[in-house]
Order: C-alpha cells, then structure tokens, then sequence
C-alpha cells in the first residue's frame, strides 16, 4: 500500500473521526483533522508503511491526535488553541 492510500484510509477512518470528536473546543476538530494528514504527509514514507505493514498505523495516528489536541506544547496548540485559552 502506499502512502497517500494509508493516509487516506486514516483520514476517513471511524476510529479517528471518534477520537478527534473528543477534542474541544469543537470549533478546532476538522482543523486537528487536517493537522493528522499534514503530520501524515511529512512524515517519512518507509517508516509510514513499515507501521501500516506491522498492523500499527491505526495506533500511531490516534496517538498523533491525542498528542496534537491535548498537549500545549504541540504546534496545533501554539497555532490553534493557545488564543482560546
């Protein structure tokens, strides 16, 4: 499988779209959303499909998620949510 497909199939995965409805303020949730694909994007190809293939990708993306949506020292909370508090 490919990158873009992994990617694909995460960005439109119910387990993901669960967890990133989680996250608040509501308002940030499709910005978090496309965060995960950035981060996806840029992050090494082989190493991505090394996960996908070891049956952890699913894992490895909730993890960006939660990390991305809950941490403040994350780029999505200096970007997003550092305003809001």
């Amino acid at each position: 499988m490919k990158c873009n497909e992994i990617i694909q199939q995460l960005y439109n995965n119910d387990k993901i779209n669960d967890l990133i409805q989680k996250i608040h303020p509501i308002e940030l949730q499709q910005d978090l959303k496309q965060e995960l694909a950035i981060t996806l994007l840029e992050y090494d190809c082989e190493k991505l499909i090394k996960i996908s293939n070891e049956g952890n990708v699913l894992g490895f993306a909730m993890q960006i998620i939660w990390t991305l949506g809950t941490s403040t020292r994350s780029k999505f909370y200096k970007i997003f949510k550092q305003d809001n508090n």
